[in-house]
């Protein structure tokens, strides 16, 4: 237990901190809000439901910074006023409590992005059926869809093809006297 000292300089270190987390959590803030009104989502649903993992993990990151910053400052002040080292002990806490809570945000939210999501029915029936109206397609099994993220899906199916129609664009491309 020695005395408190000064704490301007990290007063001051905080206030960049703040300053500069503010700006990037503004910066994620407006550009989730865009991502929502393009896809036709809260941007609640957008944060908790959205195919791109680094979009909570970017907001999140940063709010908790931002919010760490406030915290860590305002023990500070409490520490300086106080000559206590208590309430800076307590803000210690409260950011490591901020973090594991976010960590557990990212791990919850990003399960399944690590893991691989079936696209939607809707999207994987339109897929299916553009390739069925083409007329080489006489049928298609086994049909599976993984949304990747970052708007990129993996398509796989077994495409059974029509031998007749293939055998007859083959030919109509030939010249017939020449075979």
């Amino acid at each position: 237990p020695t005395p408190i000292e000064d704490f301007y300089w990290a007063f001051f270190i905080l206030g960049g901190s703040r300053v500069s987390e503010g700006a990037t959590l503004l910066v994620a803030i407006n550009s989730i809000k865009s991502g929502a009104k393009k896809m036709g989502m809260s941007f609640q649903d957008y944060v908790l439901n959205s195919c791109d993992p680094s979009v909570n993990v970017v907001l999140t990151e940063d709010a908790a910074a931002v919010l760490s910053v406030i915290i860590t400052a305002s023990c500070m002040g409490l520490a300086t006023v106080t000559q206590s080292h208590v309430p800076d002990a307590i803000g210690s806490i409260f950011v490591g409590c901020i973090l594991g809570a976010v960590a557990s945000f990212i791990i919850f939210t990003n399960v399944a992005a690590l893991m691989g999501r079936s696209i939607t029915q809707e999207r994987l029936d339109k897929i299916n059926l553009e390739l069925e109206s083409d007329i080489m397609i006489r049928a298609i099994h086994d049909v599976k869809g993984i949304d990747m993220g970052n708007s990129l899906v993996r398509y796989k199916a077994e495409l059974d093809f029509d031998g007749r129609e293939l055998s007859r664009v083959y030919l109509d491309k030939q010249d017939l006297n020449q075979l």
